[in-house]
């Protein structure tokens, strides 16, 4: 069964990605240079995350954009099937 990754998915991927670096959120929102609170705006999917804040979040997650987005994609679908 092929599932299409939603918005509130690929929050919720965000948030277990950020959580895997063991780090608290705001010490990886401080990192990537994007205030805490934008930051959990972002993670909760009530904004979106300029291409910027995006290429530096996939860098401290040692991905590029694009990796990192077929990354979370294939973590959804397994936990759907």
């Amino acid at each position: 069964m092929k599932t299409t990754a939603t918005k509130s998915d690929l929050n919720l991927a965000l948030k277990l990605a950020v959580v895997a670096t063991r780090r608290p959120q705001g010490e990886f929102a401080r990192r990537a240079r994007i205030g805490e609170v934008r930051f959990s705006k972002i993670v909760t999917g009530r904004i979106e995350a300029t291409d910027k804040e995006q290429e530096r979040i996939a860098e401290l997650l040692h991905r590029d954009r694009a990796e990192l987005q077929d990354a979370f994609k294939q973590a959804l679908e397994a936990i759907a099937s």
